[in-house]
């Protein structure tokens, strides 16, 4: 949501993060079967927890990637990657390649980054990459103090140990 609000409505934002990104709803309906997921969830969603999360998209979108391309593309940020490019607001964007629930992040939030990057190489935006698991870095106690000390939210601290930081030229 974040990464398409500032797709539509840069002129609101000051600054972006996106952690844990779908960037591409399709991709991730695909990669159902592969999430994973520990008791809780199966409890409340059963076994065939991938088939589940497809029935739950088709319901709420109209459809599968499949039948409705247009609605999955309206809801996926790489859509909106040339209006992101030019939007000029700084821009974190945070995966992991350990995460189980938005399953090969270097697909998605990876994806994304790189795509920015090619449509403007001057755009402001940072990549943060780790081996947490599903938005642990956004957390108090982990990056999300180094996300907002990027911004100049809080003083700047120490590094987060294992991520990779990539920035584009300013």
């Amino acid at each position: 949501e974040t990464l398409l609000l500032l797709a539509r409505h840069p002129d609101l934002l000051a600054g972006a993060a996106a952690f844990s990104s779908v960037t591409d709803l399709a991709l991730q309906y695909r990669n159902f079967d592969r999430v994973r997921c520990k008791n809780a969830c199966r409890t409340l969603l059963g076994t065939q927890f991938g088939s589940t999360l497809r029935k739950i998209a088709r319901r709420e979108i109209g459809g599968g990637p499949g039948t409705r391309p247009a609605a999955y593309a309206a809801r996926s940020p790489i859509t909106f990657a040339r209006a992101i490019a030019a939007s000029c607001v700084p821009l974190q964007l945070w995966w992991s390649v350990s995460d189980q629930i938005v399953v090969d992040q270097q697909a998605q939030s990876g994806k994304l980054f790189w795509q920015l990057r090619r449509l403007n190489p001057h755009a402001n935006v940072e990549a943060f990459v780790g081996f947490w698991i599903h938005s642990a870095e956004m957390r108090a106690r982990t990056g999300l103090p180094l996300a907002l000390s990027r911004f100049d939210l809080l003083p700047q601290g120490k590094a987060w140990e294992n991520i990779r930081h990539v920035r584009t030229p300013a």
